[in-house]
């Protein structure tokens, strides 16, 4: 049998070896909470970026062009700054030096106060990676109501509260910020409810539950060989 975390996607890349596969949902963090200031706090036109190392990999080229030149909207980046990832870097620091609406933090730690600053105040992480098992970084802002735009490709179930990027390209993704930015208010309000809703998925109880299950249904798989 084979344990995969992701979602259907992750699932569909294993179908080609033919056997069992059963899902493991990953862990966040026990110590994060949902606030009032997560749901009432949040703007439309704020939108974050947090991952970890392989930026290329997780699509944060291609958010810094769709952001190049934008008004009215504001981006956090979080994760691997110049000194982790200089090529990177100093390929786009012309276009940070004429973009001051995008802001970069370098790793901010989960649970910290920059990290529940940002989040309580951002409605939507945008995250177009190419190759998730399961984008961790994605569901631990989900359990601040942070609303997921992912790529199908990041193993995030989008259910009724994320919003898919359909084409990641630049041109793409551009116009899905300028659209999300004018996101009514109660829709906003909805879609985060629903986005902690979801991220209850992804806690150490459902950890240790999935895996005992893929566990148990593996050893009934070889008890009837």
């Amino acid at each position: 049998a084979i344990f995969y975390v992701g979602n259907d996607f992750s699932a569909y890349t294993y179908a080609r070896h033919n056997i069992p596969a059963f899902r493991i949902y990953p862990s966040t963090s026990p110590k994060l909470q949902f606030d009032a200031p997560a749901l009432t706090g949040k703007r439309s036109n704020h939108f974050m970026y947090f991952g970890g190392n392989g930026l290329i990999c997780k699509g944060l080229d291609l958010v810094l062009e769709a952001f190049d030149g934008l008004e009215g909207v504001t981006l956090d980046v979080c994760g691997p700054g110049p000194a982790d990832e200089p090529d990177f870097w100093q390929y786009y620091m012309p276009l940070l030096a004429r973009n001051p609406q995008i802001r970069i933090h370098g790793f901010v730690q989960v649970g910290s106060e920059m990290f529940y600053a940002i989040t309580a105040s951002a409605a939507f992480q945008i995250f177009p990676g190419s190759a998730e098992g399961c984008a961790t970084s994605v569901v631990t802002c989900m359990r601040r109501g942070v609303i997921p735009v992912t790529t199908w490709e990041t193993g995030i179930d989008y259910g009724n509260y994320g919003i898919k990027i359909e084409k990641p390209t630049v041109e793409s993704i551009r116009a899905l910020v300028i659209r999300l930015k004018y996101m009514l208010r109660e829709e906003i309000e909805r879609r985060i409810i629903d986005t902690y809703i979801a991220s209850m998925e992804y806690t150490l109880e459902r950890f240790s539950c999935s895996f005992e299950i893929a566990l148990l249904k593996t050893l009934d798989l070889k008890k009837r060989d």
